[in-house]
């Protein structure tokens, strides 16, 4: 069919199972984490400001940084994982040719020139898949990093606030509790955008399948007849080999 053709067999079977399973585990983890993190990161402000609002500016600080840095992580590995993508494809079609024409392969002796092919995708795919999760392990270091500067800075300001007589030591123990409460709630949320790249691509590449015309549509124009008079008859045909006895 012309819309089979369009994408290919390879990219078809790999939007309908790889992509799948990517966008199935957004779905879970969305499911699981990004439901708590938004109430521990939201309570976990609210106490902080009710604690002490001298300190909040730091939560106005670290949270749009830790952000931006996370942002900037993910706008790298979109391309990357649409590349991954199209690779996987690849390593389909070829596996799905060498199997279809396997004897042909035998035939023509062309064991080895089929087994660098191979080799050249799937070697294409490992240095998209080796890049790529390099950028993402980025992501547990830019977060550990950010969430360790700004306690030390919490209990830096903090410590003056007490030197000063501004905040009792017990309210700053309780202020860093909230403050990590908040950050740990950032973590999580960081590890969905660890997933988000990439089921956003394959959300782009199965939407493709959906919202292709089909090739044959019925005019509008069309009417259905309201009554089909029709008869198929075999009556007396025979059927006979060269030189047999007998039909």
């Amino acid at each position: 069919a012309e819309e089979t053709a369009r994408f290919g067999a390879p990219s078809l079977l790999t939007r309908t199972t790889n992509d799948v399973q990517q966008i199935q585990l957004l779905v879970q983890l969305t499911c699981t984490m990004l439901v708590t993190a938004p109430i521990m990161c939201i309570g976990g402000i609210f106490m902080a400001i009710h604690q002490d609002a001298g300190l909040s500016w730091l939560l106005v600080v670290s949270v749009p940084v830790l952000a931006l840095m996370n942002y900037w992580i993910v706008s790298h590995l979109l391309p990357i994982f649409r590349r991954v993508q199209r690779q996987i494809d690849a390593i389909n079609r070829v596996m799905r040719e060498q199997l279809t024409g396997l004897r042909v392969v035998r035939a023509f002796a062309r064991e080895s020139f089929e087994r660098n092919r191979f080799a050249e995708a799937n070697s294409a795919l490992a240095d998209s898949a080796l890049e790529a999760g390099r950028w993402q392990a980025l992501m547990l270091p830019v977060t550990t990093l950010v969430i360790n500067i700004s306690s030390v800075a919490l209990i830096w300001f903090g410590g003056m606030r007490i030197d000063s007589g501004e905040m009792q030591v017990g309210s700053l123990i309780a202020f860093l509790s909230y403050f990590m409460q908040i950050l740990v709630a950032v973590l999580m949320a960081t590890f969905i955008l660890v997933i988000i790249p990439r089921a956003s691509v394959c959300a782009e590449r199965i939407t493709e399948v959906f919202v292709t015309e089909p090739a044959i549509t019925t005019s509008p124009t069309a009417t259905s007849p309201s009554r089909i008079d029709g008869e198929i008859r075999f009556d007396a045909a025979t059927f006979s080999y060269t030189g047999a006895d007998r039909p």
